[in-house]
């Protein structure tokens, strides 16, 4: 049986930006996508983020999450299980799942940005959520743009540029149709 591989024709547009590095440089992140939740505990881990502080948000709402127990002790647990475990143990005689769950959820809180953690690709110290977004959102950033092909009379120093350059600010609106040089065309690609 012979199979042959078809190219498939991907749409794709070729924009040409002037003085515009980081313009362009936001433009291809937002292509690529870079952004996803390596957190071994992740409901979502393929989901992926439109920008650093999208993918910052889900780590924050998601993952940086204590329970304090509200019923005066002060115990601090790391997860809604182990909340679950102390209330049915310490504080209520014959658990009524209702009940615990109620309180498991009331004792939720965030966990302060200021916390120490460590870097899940080099294992580097990181004392904030603020570090731990921008450090390991970098190694995101720089191990998407592998993904990139060269193009023939690209020299090293424009792939070096892209790896240099600081994370783009996305608190900017995104580029209008004004941003861009008249020379836009849409092409297709073989794969």
């Amino acid at each position: 049986m012979d199979v042959s591989i078809q190219p498939i024709p991907i749409p794709c547009r070729i924009m040409h930006v002037t003085n515009q590095t980081h313009h362009c440089s936001k433009h291809v992140l937002a292509d690529l996508r870079p952004y996803v939740c390596l957190l071994p505990d992740c409901t979502s881990p393929i989901r992926e983020f439109e920008g650093r502080r999208q993918w910052a948000g889900h780590i924050r709402n998601h993952h940086w999450r204590v329970w304090i127990c509200v019923l005066d002790c002060g115990l601090s647990c790391e997860s809604a299980d182990d909340m679950r475990a102390h209330l049915a143990a310490s504080h209520i005689d014959s658990p009524h799942a209702d009940e615990i769950d109620a309180l498991v959820e009331m004792s939720e809180r965030p966990k302060p940005q200021d916390i120490a953690c460590s870097c899940p690709l080099c294992h580097q110290q990181l004392n904030s959520l603020k570090n731990y977004a921008s450090h390991v959102g970098r190694h995101q950033r720089d191990l998407s743009l592998f993904a990139l092909p060269k193009l023939d009379g690209e020299d090293e120093d424009d792939i070096e540029e892209l790896h240099t350059e600081p994370i783009p600010n996305e608190d900017q609106d995104s580029l209008t149709e004004s941003d861009h040089s008249d020379a836009v065309s849409i092409g297709f690609i073989d794969l």
